[in-house]
This record gives structure tokens, C-alpha cells and sequence, in this order.
């Protein structure tokens, strides 16, 4: 049977919520100033998951619509957040609500959408002035010591998943979310970086491996290899890294 990758998170979800990191508060600071969200009002969160970003909106105190085509997701979602009306559905098969929402968000999840769909689904669920969010965790390796470590064991072992191969993915999700952002149905957008640390112990890190799409994809033989490679390097640099992030915001009024 042939996977989904925009789909293999589900085999891992309860690992998902647990292991994967969050997004810092100031992120969600400056959408609500763009967007100018209060109290009450209705958000979309596209790709939710498991709700990693969606945990902040609900805090904050909006009422928020998810759309999340991986069941297994969906699941964890509607248990941690029951108030959170959750759509099984990918955004391309979700009905608009037309004008509903002040806000649409996307985490980490609009390089699984079709951009001329989503861009179409978006404009015409956002109520006058509403505002497209899209923010994305990026690592911030290239100065990162213990990272260096790991690329000869990724090199030999996976050089599909190196950290060149990486950098590359994140230059094509950057282009690809540029096509929305370019679409004549927002305005001008608007960017932001949140540079933040998370420090892992070496289980919580590889535990954080084995939620990512590609280290998923991989044989279960190649991918044991490479995490035990992986592990060992840590360990023997005390079992603790600390792991630079930023968060990446592109945001667009609609039109």
C-alpha cells in the first residue's frame, strides 16, 4: 500500500503531540495585532493536527474551526480540545463558510495544500479585513556544533535526509507559500521571524525524528540505524542539546 506523506503523521499521532515542539507566544501576539482579533471570534486552523498551534488560539480565547484530513490526528484533536469543532476533511474538500472567520491559520501544514484551492478556500471564508496566517518551525542549524556531529552518521546511513537535502525543502515550501501571498485575492504581506531554544534530552529528540514525514517514510531497518547512530552521538555529549528555532510568519490581509 502506497503512504500519503502528508498523511504518515497519523501513524504516529499520540508521538506527535507529545514530542513536537510548540510556537512561542509572540507569534501569536503579532496575529492578533494584524488581524485584529478579539475575544469570541472565529479562527480556521488548516492542518490542525493534533493542535499544537491550535492549544494557543483556544487560550487566547477564540472559537476555532479545525480542518484536518488525517483521522488519527483529527482524534487526538477533538479529545484535547472537545469545544474545537474539528472537520475530517483536507481544505480542498472542506465547504466554505463564507465571510466567517477573522482569521485563517495554517502551522507547518500549507505545503500540503493546493495552493490555487487554498488560497480560493481562504479569501472567501475570512470575513472583510480577516487575515491569513501562515508560520512554519524552522531549524536553525547552520552554526549548531552538536548538529555538525550528526551529518557523517545522515551522510552515510540516510543522505536522503541529510541536513543539505533539508535546507533545500524549506527553500521550496518558502516559494510555494509565496504563490498565495502573491495571489491578487490578498494584499501585501507581511513577515516576521521568532528566533526561540528547545533543549531535548536524546530520547525526547529522537522521539521528535520519528514524527517527521521523511525519517517516517524510511524503511524501519534504515531509520532504527539512524536514530541509534544519532542517539549514541548525543549521549556522548552528556545526553542534552539545546536546539535553535524560528519561527517563520508570512500574513496577508485579504482583499
Amino acid at each position: 500500500m502506497v503512504r500519503e506523506q502528508r498523511l504518515v503523521f497519523g501513524e504516529v499521532a499520540d508521538a506527535y503531540q507529545q514530542a513536537r515542539p510548540s510556537y512561542p507566544a509572540e507569534l501569536f501576539d503579532v496575529i492578533v495585532e494584524l488581524a485584529g482579533l478579539a475575544t469570541g471570534d472565529r479562527v480556521l486552523d488548516v492542518g490542525a493536527g493534533t493542535g499544537k498551534a491550535t492549544e494557543s488560539l483556544v487560550a487566547r480565547g477564540f472559537r476555532v474551526s479545525a480542518v484536518e484530513p488525517s483521522s488519527e490526528m483529527a482524534d487526538v484533536l477533538s479529545e484535547r480540545f472537545p469545544e474545537v469543532t474539528v472537520h475530517r476533511c483536507g481544505l480542498e474538500d472542506w465547504t466554505v463558510e463564507p465571510e466567517a472567520f477573522g482569521a485563517v491559520t495554517a502551522a507547518q501544514s500549507w505545503h500540503w495544500i493546493d495552493a490555487g484551492i487554498g488560497a480560493e478556500k481562504a479569501a472567501a471564508a475570512l470575513r472583510p479585513g480577516g487575515w491569513i496566517a501562515l508560520f512554519w518551525n524552522r531549524p536553525s542549524l547552520d552554526s549548531c556544533e552538536w548538529h555538525d556531529e550528526l551529518q557523517p552518521i545522515y551522510a552515510r546511513v540516510t543522505p536522503q535526509v541529510s541536513h543539505r537535502s533539508l535546507a533545500e525543502k524549506w527553500v521550496m515550501e518558502g516559494e510555494h507559500i509565496d504563490k498565495l501571498l502573491n495571489d491578487e485575492r490578498f494584499g501585501p504581506p507581511v513577515v516576521r521571524e521568532v528566533p526561540w531554544l528547545q533543549r531535548y534530552s536524546t530520547d525526547a529528540y529522537i522521539s521528535l525524528l520519528g514524527t517527521h514525514s521523511d525519517h517516517r517514510l524510511l524503511p524501519d531497518a534504515q531509520r532504527a540505524e539512524l536514530h541509534g547512530e544519532i542517539a549514541e552521538s548525543i549521549n556522548a555529549r552528556g545526553g542534552e542539546i539545546d536546539h535553535p528555532y524560528v519561527t517563520d510568519l508570512l500574513a496577508a490581509p485579504v482583499r
